[in-house]
């Protein structure tokens, strides 16, 4: 659309999409000259480890699906100043998707904490309408984004608040999107590849967590152990390379005796016997041959090493290695139900800069451009697996003590299970019971009147 204009500077080297390169500032936020060099992952090595690692797929998925636990539905998502400001964000969520592919807003949660884990990054394109308000989302792969940055592949940032002031996409297949138009100051010198195009940064909202130095990108749960993966995929190709060749332990022919003295052409007629042996599984030898195997001996080291390499992929997830490999059967519970307790905290610490995000860059927009008076607050659910008999028990139990009151009850238990309360067959039932009720103390005092008279 091109609406926003935005003075604009340059800075210091961020990230180098060619080599996966970024710099940190020897001080301030952002510099020209930066001495020290870190050295990243390239989104598209890290999206390989995610599709090709078993156990790298199994830790993103699985703190993934602990935190979409608790999603609510979009009626009980938000906290609101009143009723109209509900229905207002309830209908616009409930109608997204209608640009780009057809989404919903459980779907954009999901890619969100799922790419979060993997990239460490994740990238929301608002979409404004003729009208300027601001009503559509599109999911963008993050592989597809980098700052917009000059000649010297140096972020442009904006003079006044030191942010960068877009993005470049490039385009896949299905993208058709022309773009916003290079400021005339940065025109020459900005850097814009072919088959892509430049966004300003108000049209991208950046999820990213676990940021360090100049604080442009984040960092994910696969690249801190990203070294340790690959030698793993290593070790682990060779060694079944090793097991398959040596499945079959190689056989060794000892020709002669002391009867027979072998010659050459012995060596070679048995050797040729053996290779056939190797194939047919049947063979006969004169008694001057003795057939035997090599066994070999696997080295302790090599699975030492593999031990570790696993360990250390790990341990950026926080998940102790039965829930991250897949093998929970062995696992002391109590131990495996300290580790996950544990792993919460690291969950929550994301959840709430992601939410702080949504919050600032697409609830706060919403507000603004759409002219709605009332900005929501995120209300997420209970994260991890939970055990709904003991939640039960456990608000029962509270009830009882008098920490929770009888009539909170029904509440508490929709909120802590995701449950939408429908009200109207709530009103409906009590109506039915009260009546039920009166009808049974009509029939009481009747009852005792008669008695009464008798008497």
């Amino acid at each position: 659309m091109g609406i926003f204009t935005l003075a604009i500077g340059r800075s210091s080297s961020i990230q180098d999409s060619s080599i996966g390169q970024f710099s940190l500032p020897s001080g301030g936020l952002v510099q020209r000259d930066s001495l020290d060099e870190l050295k990243r992952i390239s989104p598209e090595k890290l999206e390989v480890i995610f599709g090709r690692d078993g156990i790298g797929f199994n830790m993103c998925v699985t703190l993934t699906e602990m935190i979409m636990a608790g999603i609510p539905r979009i009626e009980n998502m938000f906290e609101y100043e009143n009723e109209n400001i509900k229905n207002y964000y309830v209908n616009l969520f409930n109608n997204i998707g209608n640009v780009g592919e057809p989404i919903t807003l459980e779907e954009i949660w999901d890619y969100l904490w799922l790419n979060l884990m993997i990239h460490g990054n994740a990238f929301v394109q608002n979409i404004w309408d003729k009208k300027k308000q601001l009503n559509d989302f599109a999911l963008i792969d993050p592989k597809r984004v980098d700052y917009f940055k000059d000649s010297s592949n140096k972020v442009v940032v904006d003079k006044e608040t030191n942010q960068p002031i877009g993005y470049v996409i490039k385009k896949d297949l299905a993208d058709q999107t022309i773009g916003d138009k290079i400021p005339e100051k940065y025109e020459r010198e900005g850097m814009l590849k072919q088959n892509s195009y430049f966004l300003f940064a108000e049209r991208i909202t950046h999820f990213k967590i676990n940021t360090i130095g100049d604080r442009l990108w984040g960092i994910g749960i696969l690249e801190p152990a990203y070294t340790s993966v690959i030698r793993k995929l290593n070790m682990e190709e060779g060694q079944a390379n090793s097991t398959l060749k040596s499945g079959f332990n190689p056989m060794i022919g000892y020709v002669g005796n002391d009867r027979k003295v072998a010659t050459p052409k012995d060596l070679d007629w048995v050797g040729g016997l053996l290779k056939d042996l190797d194939v047919n599984k049947i063979g006969a030898f004169p008694n001057w041959v003795k057939i035997d195997t090599v066994k070999y001996d696997q080295s302790p080291l090599i699975s030492a090493i593999l031990e570790y390499q696993r360990e250390n992929q790990i341990s950026p997830a926080g998940l102790p290695m039965a829930i991250a490999s897949g093998k929970a059967d062995t696992t002391n519970k109590s131990t495996l139900g300290i580790h996950l307790q544990l792993n919460q905290f690291k969950l929550q610490r994301i959840m709430k800069r992601t939410f702080a995000t949504f919050e600032k860059y697409i609830l706060k927009k919403i507000a603004f451009y759409n002219k709605v008076k009332g900005v929501p607050k995120i209300k997420w659910g209970r994260v991890g697996p939970q055990d709904k008999e003991k939640l039960v028990d456990r608000i029962l139990n509270a009830t009882e003590k008098g920490i929770f009151l009888v009539e909170e009850v029904r509440d508490r238990l929709a909120e802590e299970l995701n449950i939408t309360l429908k009200n109207d067959l709530y009103e409906k039932r009590k109506k039915e019971l009260e009546k039920n009720k009166k009808s049974f103390e009509e029939k009481e005092n009747n009852f005792e009147e008669k008695n009464k008279e008798k008497k």
